[in-house]
């Protein structure tokens, strides 16, 4: 069975890419987007090879009821060549429409995606590897505060 995936045609779609595959709600298409063997580090930092452990736990985050109306959005987006074949992204995203368990929403969330591209021999583009990371709300301010010098060490009585 085909895998529904936009190809990408240079490494500077891959954001919007992501994004039109995560608004589709849709594992499948996200896993599209990488190699067979890629290697995926999520939010939680939660380690997964190959494209069917990364289609299967997004599929079942993506149609529970705290994620089935979230939108990606890419923001600043870098893309930096290493070689004519291999390229890494790093783009900030928003995530809008997460709910709390009790149906109220939650306010969004930054995440930083870095991923490196490989073009394949049909001449697409597919990512290697991702990795998300959550973007901690505030916790420049709070270092150049000094009341915490690392986002790590924030507590709730912090912000």
């Amino acid at each position: 069975m085909p895998i529904p995936s936009d190809p990408i045609a240079k490494p500077d779609e891959f954001p919007a890419a992501l994004a039109r595959a995560w608004n589709r709600h849709c594992g499948q298409s996200i896993a599209a987007l990488f190699t067979e063997d890629a290697d995926f580090v999520n939010v939680s930092g939660l380690w997964w090879q190959g494209r069917e452990a990364i289609a299967k736990p997004h599929d079942k985050l993506l149609q529970a009821a705290a994620y089935g109306q979230t939108t990606l959005t890419p923001d600043r987006t870098r893309t930096r060549y290493l070689t004519e074949c291999m390229a890494q992204i790093m783009c900030q995203f928003t995530l809008s429409g997460r709910m709390h368990m009790d149906g109220s929403p939650r306010e969004i969330q930054l995440w930083m995606v870095t991923a490196l591209l490989q073009r394949q021999k049909a001449k697409e583009w597919l990512a290697l590897n991702a990795q998300f990371t959550g973007i901690t709300a505030g916790s420049e301010a709070l270092i150049a505060m000094g009341k915490i010098t690392r986002p790590d060490h924030i507590t709730p009585r912090d912000l």
